[in-house]
């Protein structure tokens, strides 16, 4: 059959367009495989996002690093690896991924840019924040709030007049006025001092500046002891040069200790009794006899014979190992005890007829408790001293603190009676006796004494905070109320140690202690809580060398508390 040619196209013969469609077909499957790749990782980065807001910055950096080597994201990559090594160590190891970052097409910092900024102006990472928003500012179009937190995180680094200009190119931002006000007032302050504050008392008042220069001037006088001597100092400089400390202490109450310890050498403690909070820590090392160096800090770190604050402890450990006090009252006190060998324990007067426990303590009688401590067992007592923290050591990372030692001896009846009224054998700081008072106050539970609250940044955020942490319980809710009714009537009691520090129309417990060296004076001791029955501080207080307790230690306890009175 002869062919057609009429019917053959010429000009398209087949299997002409066979390659272009084949790579049309190609282009368009590659196309969608880096498409479905680009919106695969795409995904896992913002994911990756939420591990780098949630710190788990080794997961984030080791997933990331797999992917750098993909051109199509690897900007992205670089951005959200460098952000995760930035909060995780720093700006220096993140700079070389910003570097790479930036220089990819479209360059855009991570979405969570702004996360980033607030946390690390949370956390006064000056340094850091600076280099970040600098790395973020030329892509986000002069964004004013990058301009605030740079202007924040300048002043930080003192570097003022860069601020100021930061913070006018932030100009106004409605949900960020307080704070820009606050800013504004931050950096004028500076400017015009010279100096910035580098410690708070626990009301923002400030305690300490530092200059430019880097010279630290403590502004209370009652607080040099302790900001100036080389174990405290450091909480204002161990981390940072820059960082702002906020203490626990009240300088009006360290104020009001310190004139109440008037002549004397020695230690004034105040506690927070709900959280351990050290609200003075006073110490004077001026006085009769005394030989310290101006500042030692004796009401953290100076240890006293305890005298007959020891009680408290002796009779919360007969409650709590049962023992039957009314088979010991009502007794005549003669003023002394005989014991075996020929051994004496004395009282410092005879007290007579004594009915009950409350007015054993009220009236601070050695007899009583003597006795009370010879129907414990030794080893019983040994082992109430040391749940009260003797031979314990606090973890209280801002600062040392010392608690009571005891030591050794054979507890023969004399040693565990004179043990049981506080007298040889023991050793204990007005801090560790603040203790004590703050856990009968605290229904029997006592806090790890809390010098530093916290840091803040320049306007005032707060980070780094050191929570309360309770130390141990050291007696039952049902102890502790037994022993605060008994040193109640240490105050209320006519002839109570302490009826000459009541102070009208503010209720408080006490007991009284005197101790020492008797050659040089005995030393006067006083614990307490205030007020009740809602207490709010427990205090300790020593004068070195100023005779029975009951006396000049109620003395300036009365003057100390109504100075105090209207502060709590």
């Amino acid at each position: 059959m002869p062919l057609d040619y009429k019917y053959i196209d010429h000009d398209n013969p087949p299997g002409k367009n066979f390659v272009p469609r084949l790579l049309l077909r190609l282009l368009i499957v590659f196309i969608l495989i880096a498409v479905g790749l680009y919106t695969f990782f795409y995904i896992q980065t913002r994911r990756v996002e939420d591990w780098i807001l949630t710190g788990q910055y080794d997961r984030t950096e080791q997933r990331l690093s797999h992917w750098t080597f993909l051109p199509i994201v690897s900007g992205r990559v670089h951005e959200k690896l460098g952000t995760a090594k930035l909060l995780h160590r720093g700006a220096a190891a993140a700079a070389t991924d910003f570097q790479t970052a930036q220089s990819k097409w479209f360059f855009k910092p991570a979405g969570i840019w702004l996360e980033v900024l607030k946390t690390l102006w949370a956390n006064a990472r000056y340094s850091d924040g600076t280099a970040y928003a600098n790395h973020i500012a030329s892509s986000l179009k002069e964004d004013p709030i990058v301009h605030f937190y740079n202007a924040g995180f300048l002043t930080g680094l003192n570097q003022l007049d860069d601020a100021s200009k930061e913070l006018a190119a932030a100009g106004n931002i409605p949900d960020y006025a307080n704070e820009i006000t606050t800013l504004k007032a931050e950096i004028n302050q500076r400017q015009t001092t010279g100096a910035y504050v580098v410690i708070f008392d626990r009301e923002k008042f400030a305690l300490a500046n530092r200059s430019f220069k880097g010279e630290t001037t403590v502004r209370i006088d009652s607080l040099k002891p302790i900001l100036n001597n080389p174990s405290f100092g450091y909480l204002a400089t161990h981390k940072d040069r820059n960082e702002q400390a906020v203490l626990t202490l009240d300088y009006r109450i360290q104020n009001a200790a310190l004139n109440a310890l008037g002549k004397y050498a020695g230690a004034v403690v105040v506690l927070d009794v709900k959280n351990g909070d050290i609200l003075t820590a006073a110490s004077s090392t001026k006085g009769v006899a005394s030989q310290y160096p101006p500042e030692t800090v004796l009401a953290l770190t100076e240890l006293y014979e305890p005298g007959s604050i020891i009680k408290l402890i002796t009779l919360s450990a007969a409650i709590e190992h049962h023992i039957d006090l009314s088979k010991l009252f009502p007794f005549e006190c003669k003023g002394m005890l005989d014991l075996a060998d020929n051994k004496i324990i004395h009282d410092w007067k005879a007290h007579g007829q004594v009915k009950d426990i409350n007015q054993a303590m009220a009236l601070s009688c050695n007899v009583a408790f003597a006795r009370v401590g010879l129907t414990l067992n030794p080893a019983d007592l040994m082992a109430n001293l040391k749940l009260f923290g003797f031979d314990s050591y606090l973890n209280e990372s801002s600062a040392p603190l010392t608690l009571g030692r005891i030591e050794p001896a054979d507890m023969t009846n004399y040693n565990l009676a004179n043990v049981s009224i506080g007298l040889q054998y023991l050793k204990m700081t007005p801090l560790h006796a603040a203790m004590i008072a703050a856990s009968i106050a605290n229904g029997g539970s006592a806090f790890t004494p809390r010098l530093l609250s916290h840091y803040q940044n320049v306007i005032g955020l707060p980070y780094a905070v050191n929570p309360p942490v309770e130390f141990r319980r050291f007696m039952s809710q049902s102890t502790a109320e037994k022993i605060s009714a008994a040193m109640q009537e240490v105050v209320k009691n006519p002839d109570g140690t302490g009826h000459r520090a009541a102070v009208d129309g503010f209720p408080f417990a006490m007991k009284t202690g005197t101790a020492g060296d008797a050659t040089k004076g005995f030393n006067a001791i006083v614990v307490g809580f205030a007020p009740v029955p809602d207490p709010k501080i427990a205090f300790s207080i020593v004068l070195e060398h100023a005779g029975k307790a009951e006396f000049e230690g109620a003395r300036v306890t009365k003057l100390f508390l109504e100075s105090i009175k209207g502060y709590i």
